[in-house]
């Protein structure tokens, strides 16, 4: 199911409505795993790809936070590396649908019929 996926939250801080009215999803599919660590510790992970590569870093330990017809929302933790060592951010992720437009039209096998006995005219 291909999902568009816009970051609430930018390394802490929380986007302005302007921003987030703006910002553009990336669109693909989010995946759930199990990650087994090197210490032996298993990590639930919430992975956005974007075709064939990540796309947002992975959330570690997931959890659903908010859910409507059409969206949903991920909280969780991202790991970022840094000069000081490793910081911990709690984004939230807002994931919908990504609306795509129809590229085929179908139309009634009987319609199709009818429109070759008339001669292409409607009646």
């Amino acid at each position: 199911m291909r999902l568009s996926v816009v970051r609430v939250y930018d390394r802490g801080r929380k986007l302005s409505e302007l921003e987030l009215r703006h910002a553009e999803g990336v669109e693909g599919d989010v995946r759930l795993q199990i990650v087994l660590q090197l210490d032996g510790r298993s990590v639930r992970q919430a992975i956005c790809f974007a075709l064939t590569t990540e796309a947002l870093p992975p959330l570690i330990e997931p959890q659903l936070v908010g859910i409507s017809i059409q969206s949903l929302g991920l909280e969780g933790y991202e790991e970022e590396q840094t000069a000081q060592g490793i910081v911990y951010y709690r984004p939230l992720l807002h994931v919908a649908l990504a609306w795509q437009p129809v590229v085929c039209l179908v139309v009634p096998l009987w319609r199709i019929n009818t429109l070759r006995l008339t001669g292409g005219v409607a009646h």
